[in-house]
């Protein structure tokens, strides 16, 4: 991976990447993404492209908005992002509940004013900075979510 952090063209940088081992299988459209992302996420970039999909709220299109929005954040809402960051731990399941406990918990501690009053927009706040996975209950006739997996950190900051 420094072997494409060093690199003096995307082409090497690829060209690099794909003559060493790495730990998650890069090929086609993931190589492209690879060089879009790398300066995002540094050495972290092929576990993220590895976690990424083609469709869905983990989205190539879905999630380097997300990014985005990360990235130019105020610092008002960097902090409130960072604060979210420390009380989530990555590939830990979280049901609804305790996603709006913890959403709660923090807005309050930084002053904000408590959140709109339903499940999604709590779900919101954990799927815009996380790569996430949903948690489906499929015993009541229909896919109803009842809870996320935290993937990755989405914001550039988080990984410097």
């Amino acid at each position: 991976m420094d072997n494409f952090l060093n690199a003096n063209s995307s082409e090497e940088a690829i060209k690099n990447v794909n003559s060493q081992k790495v730990n998650y299988p890069i090929s086609g459209v993931k190589v492209e993404k690879l060089g879009m992302f790398m300066p995002y996420f540094g050495e972290n970039t092929q576990e993220f492209i590895f976690k990424c999909s083609g469709r869905g709220d983990n989205s190539w299109k879905k999630v380097a908005s997300r990014i985005h929005l990360l990235d130019i954040a105020d610092a008002e809402q960097t902090s409130y992002n960072n604060r979210l960051y420390d009380e989530f731990e990555l590939n830990r399941d979280y049901d609804t509940p305790t996603i709006i406990k913890i959403v709660s918990t923090v807005r309050r501690d930084l002053g904000l004013p408590i959140g709109e009053q339903t499940s999604k927009w709590y779900a919101d706040q954990i799927c815009n900075l996380f790569l996430t996975e949903k948690m489906l209950d499929t015993n009541v006739g229909y896919s109803k979510i009842i809870g996320y997996v935290l993937l990755f950190k989405l914001s550039p900051k988080a990984h410097s």
